[in-house]
């Protein structure tokens, strides 16, 4: 898979990433790849937005969904919103709507992964997210924080684009023992099929890959604090990745305040594909990662939650750091050349969320619950951007409906090439020598050039619709394992992306769906 190139959705599905919202464990911190798509990873992204969240994969997928460069944000944010969880919708909103904390909960889990498969299907589903993928990798990691209660997930997710098609069947475990240990883990098959040159893909015939994952998480509760290790491994012909880290956290105030800190590593080795079997070794990545959240209980109604993200990808004293995809070509001077950008990239993300759970009678409505978002993402390659999210849950009789709206908008990175009225080509196409990025005596210049439309300036939108239904029906006498299976649940969701510019030229919209079954344990 090219090593490098990621969805230009967020990881929150970053970025596909499946959101992984919380609104569950915690009050939920938690991440997706910005959604969109930026090579950030961020981060989906991932995704991934592509584009976090909780969306799954949590995440952030991931994603990322999960999932900025847009997708780096959707990563981030799955990877944000996953640390962060850690105060209890339930805990909080019991008194009232009990319901729907835990219909909350279990998407925000479900949000989690999903970003993460979304999100994170986003940036490292797609033959193009690799790189992506170890940015999306962290985000993942922390977006994958246990934010469920013990059960077991079976996961389908599909994304789909012009150019790529991904099926990714998952299962996730997460289970707490009487001593405050909690084991947690996953396997992510991601079936991709691309006809896209940036993907690694050589004709027009379409290819497809298999890409394995497997992780596993370790955490044990000590007095208001717990502390967790995170491990996931990812590999497919032409990308290998390692990624681990840990995190802290600690529930305050008889659970009204949760603070948490994570801190997670990744390195990865990029390669090429040399033919049907070989390969050639291009360089790799090491990425750092580091999140801190806060996240207030403000009434038996509402929570809150603000984290920090910051990253860096790669290190401008080692050359060996590949940033780039190895497969994608731009224009320089008249002249196809494999692109080039700078060894070192840091990142910063902000984000708030608030979560509303409407008291009193509904009427027909179960529960009414507004989780609105934002997200604020900055890079040292020059790109800004702005990811705002509504989301919506409403309980009719046993049934919930989530509705997911999400706007993302960046800028293009300072080395991307303008028009003569400082417009960003929808095109790229360069000077002999590129675009000049730092001083010459700086260890990060590079006189850059790049096709990548994650590096551009874009806007996407993101829609998404979510049935979950509960299998309490099952409960019968009749059925042998009615009893167990009713207490699962059944989730189904589907999503479509909007996107603009130079990210519509080289992907155009996407669809994205889920399938999930919960089991208990």
């Amino acid at each position: 898979m090219a090593a490098t190139e990621r969805s230009p959705y967020p990881s929150d599905y970053s970025a596909f990433a499946p959101d992984t919202d919380t609104v569950s464990v915690s009050v939920s911190v938690s991440v997706s790849v910005s959604d969109i798509a930026s090579d950030t990873v961020s981060d989906t992204v991932s995704v991934s937005d592509i584009v976090s969240d909780t969306d799954t994969v949590s995440v952030s997928v991931s994603v990322s969904d999960i999932v900025s460069d847009t997708v780096s944000d959707t990563v981030s944010d799955t990877v944000s919103d996953t640390v962060s969880n850690t105060v209890s919708v339930s805990d909080i909103v019991s008194d009232i709507v009990s319901d729907t904390v835990s219909d909350t909960d279990t998407n925000t889990v479900s949000d989690t992964v999903q970003v993460s498969s979304q999100t994170e299907l986003i940036r490292a589903r797609r033959s193009a997210f690799r790189l992506a993928m170890q940015t999306g990798a962290l985000l993942l990691l922390l977006a994958s924080l246990p934010a469920f209660a013990d059960g077991l997930i079976l996961r389908g997710n599909y994304w789909r684009d012009r150019n790529t098609r991904v099926v990714a069947p998952e299962a996730e475990f997460d289970k707490e023992l009487p001593t405050g240990t909690r084991i947690s883990g996953g396997y992510l098959l991601d079936a991709i099929t691309s006809a896209s040159v940036a993907a690694g893909v050589l004709s027009d015939q379409p290819f497809t890959e298999l890409r394995n994952q497997i992780g596993l998480r370790l955490g044990q509760r000590i007095g208001p604090v717990t502390l967790t290790g995170n491990y996931r491994y990812s590999t497919e012909s032409d990308y290998w990745a390692h990624t681990g880290g840990g995190t802290m956290a600690a529930d305050l105030f008889e659970k009204n305040l949760a603070l948490a800190a994570s801190l997670f590593y990744s390195h990865a080795e990029v390669a090429r594909r040399g033919g049907p079997t070989g390969y050639i070794p291009v360089g790799h990545l090491n990425s750092w990662i580091g999140i801190f959240s806060v996240s207030p209980v403000l009434s038996r109604w509402a929570t809150a939650n603000l984290s920090l993200e910051l990253s860096r990808l790669g290190d401008a004293n080692d050359h060996a750091t590949y940033q780039a995809n190895p497969y994608r070509t731009v224009v320089v001077s008249g002249t196809p050349q494999r692109e080039l950008e700078p060894l070192e990239r840091n990142r910063l993300a902000l984000s708030g969320e608030l979560r509303i759970a409407v008291p009193g009678p509904l009427g027909l409505l179960r529960h009414l619950v507004f989780h609105a978002r934002y997200r604020y993402y900055r890079d040292d390659w020059g790109i800004a951007a702005h990811a705002p999210e509504l989301r919506t849950y409403t309980g009719w009789g046993p049934f919930e409906l989530r509705f997911t709206g999400r706007y993302f908008a960046q800028g293009a990175a300072s080395f991307y090439p303008r028009d003569p009225d400082g417009v960003p080509m929808l095109i790229p196409t360069y000077p002999a020598g590129g675009i000049s990025f730092r001083e010459r005596d700086d260890p990060n210049h590079c006189l850059c050039y790049t096709g990548d439309a994650k590096l551009s300036q874009f806007e996407s939108m993101f829609f998404e619709l979510r049935l979950l239904v509960p299998l309490r029906f099952l409960d019968h006498p009749v059925l042998p394992l009615g009893h167990w299976l009713s207490d699962g649940s059944l989730a189904l969701s589907y999503g479509h992306y909007f996107t603009t510019r130079s990210a519509h030229l080289q992907y155009g919209d996407a669809e994205v769906g889920s399938l999930e079954w919960v089991l208990p344990l």
